[in-house]
Parts: structure tokens; sequence; C-alpha cells
């Protein structure tokens, strides 16, 4: 027999849950916000997964600028992050950039706050490309 009550914890429950959307390039580039695939507000994003579904390179930079993550002070600042990645045609570039949860920062959905830019070497490249996030957010 099993007895007892309900358990109480005053700690902070998480979520962790995986989201995918598909943008498409103009001219090569895509400017990604907080707007650009419904990401939810307060969430933190810990992990991104940006797959090209068209073309064969693709490139990833997230700035100093980005209110992705905390990038540090103007004295000590990380840099910008650059990534970039070719395929043959069996396979589909992919890059993908871990965030470690101290330095998340939970963002908006804002379409005028700067997460990340997406670009191909072609300069009117107007490629499919399909972004999974891994976000954290509370309960």
């Amino acid at each position: 027999m099993v007895s007892g009550g309900t358990l109480t914890s005053s700690k902070q429950q998480y979520v962790t849950r995986k989201l995918t959307g598909i943008v498409t390039m103009a001219n090569s580039v895509f400017n990604v916000t907080g707007a650009s695939n419904n990401i939810p507000d307060g969430c933190k994003i810990l992990k991104v997964v940006a797959k090209n579904l068209t073309g064969r390179t693709l490139t990833l930079e997230v700035p100093v600028s980005t209110v992705m993550m905390d990038m540090g002070t103007v004295d000590k600042t990380f840099g910008p992050i650059k990534k970039f990645v070719t395929a043959p045609l069996s396979r589909f570039p992919t890059i993908k950039v871990n965030i470690p949860d101290l330095l998340a920062l939970p963002i908006t959905n804002d379409a005028s706050q700067p997460l990340f830019t997406l670009g191909s070497l072609i300069s009117s490249a107007t490629d499919a490309v399909e972004l999974t996030y891994t976000v954290r957010y509370a309960l």
C-alpha cells in the first residue's frame, strides 16, 4: 500500500520544446528575428539547426548585438559567431549552433531585434531554409 501527499516544490519548472519553421531568403540573405517563426515570448533558444533545402551553401552569423545570447561587455566581447558549410547534391548543408543555458537570454517576439542572419554564396539565391530551434521556457 502506498500513501502520501502531493509534492510541493518552490523550484521553477521548465519545458524544453523543438520548434521548426521554413524561411525563404531574398537575394541570398535572411535576417532572423523573434517574429520569424513565432517563437514564444520569454523563451531561451538553446540550439539552432539551419538546413538549406534548395541550395548547396549556407552561412549563419550571430552578430554581437544579438538578443539571443549574452555576448559579453564592450571590452570583453566574444565577437560574432560565423559559420559556413557546403554540401554535395546528395546532402543538405546544415549548420548547428549550441547556446549554453547560462548565456541564453529570454527573447521577445519582436521583428526589430536581430537573432542571427542566414545567407548563401550565390548573390541572387532564394533558397528555402528549415530552422529547428530547441527552446526552453518556464511554466
